[in-house]
């Protein structure tokens, strides 16, 4: 079966505020791809679209079905305009920054009902099995102590449905910014789950993504993999700065976590390293540094969402050629 199919992927990695920059890049790909002759809606570019956390919003965004059915309730500007204008909704500022990250070491950084009063209207009732392309949204399943999957893979028929809502807030839920998320199934409400982001072990959802397509397509031609992030530090810890580091310093939110960021910023190295190496995937991987320490996930200021536009706009610089490749491709 599909002995000559090339697979298709777009994965999306996790970084709160920072998904303006893939929002932005996807945007520049579409424009291309028009500019191409390519006139296909993006969703149907791709075989399976992935995301992690702040990714997971935009692959839903994109795969959001029209009153009608068919088209997309939302397009790549609506998204991008979600970013710039109401980040402040889920990120509401403090005036006291310094108070607000003391207070982030003893309970959850910001009100999860944040979501369901910006996200609700957007997503609506839609379920997951509504979307108009197979998904794979990552997630962590706390109780279970397990890796958990939001799937909607138009071959099967046993997918568990959920509101894209609650799929969203699921896949967001970092741990210590949000509470974690309880959601229940769509059809099945007693069965619930109490689920985090899924970027504690899966920032880039490359690799999850590839290994779900090899079970759909086990017989493809090839895979292709666009991949892409959200922005990773130019500047790095000095070893004269951590040597004294205990656990604190390690996790402090006055320090930005830097732990967390480590660990995200490992495993997304090391699946471009692990795709990279495989036979019979092209993998392409769209990211970049930025100017200095990279800006905190929840930082919505205008200030930032100028910089992180500005980053964008360097990403893109940087990979004309593969996304000028890609456009002609896809």
């Amino acid at each position: 079966m599909w002995p000559f199919k090339t697979v298709r992927i777009l994965s999306i990695d996790g970084g709160g505020i920072r998904g303006l920059i893939p929002a932005l890049v996807i945007r520049e790909l579409a424009s291309r791809m028009q500019a191409a002759g390519r006139t296909r809606p993006l969703h149907s570019c791709f075989d399976l679209i992935a995301g992690t956390s702040t990714g997971a919003l935009i692959a839903l965004g994109l795969t959001l079905p029209s009153e009608n059915g068919r088209d997309t309730a939302l397009s790549i500007e609506d998204i991008v305009a979600m970013y710039r204008d109401s980040g402040q909704r889920i990120f509401p500022p403090w005036k006291f920054r310094a108070l607000h990250s003391i207070a982030h070491m003893f309970s959850e950084k910001y009100d999860i009902e944040n979501f369901d009063e910006f996200l609700g209207p957007v997503f609506a009732e839609a379920t997951l099995q509504d979307a108009l392309s197979d998904l794979l949204i990552t997630s962590f399943d706390i109780e279970r102590n397990t890796s958990f999957f939001f799937k909607k893979r138009k071959s099967r028929t046993d997918d568990t449905n959920f509101l894209m809502n609650d799929v969203a807030k699921a896949a967001a839920a970092a741990p210590s910014y949000f509470e974690p998320a309880i959601i229940a199934e769509h059809e099945n409400p007693e069965n619930s789950f109490c689920l985090i982001d899924g970027g504690v072990y899966a920032n880039n959802p490359a690799m999850c993504a590839y290994i779900e397509t090899r079970k759909l397509y086990p017989n493809a031609w090839r895979y292709e993999i666009v991949s892409i992030g959200t922005g990773k530090p130019s500047a790095h810890l000095s070893r004269d700065e951590i040597v004294s580091w205990g656990f604190g310093d390690w996790i402090s939110p006055l320090r930005g976590a830097p732990l967390f960021g480590v660990m995200s910023a490992g495993q997304s190295e090391a699946v471009d390293y692990q795709l990279g190496k495989l036979r019979g995937v092209d993998y392409y991987r769209v990211n970049g540094a930025f100017e200095g320490a990279p800006p905190e996930i929840d930082d919505a200021s205008e200030e930032n969402i100028a910089r992180l536009s500005a980053t964008a706009e360097r990403i893109i610089e940087e990979n004309d050629r593969v996304l000028t490749k890609l456009a002609r491709r896809l």
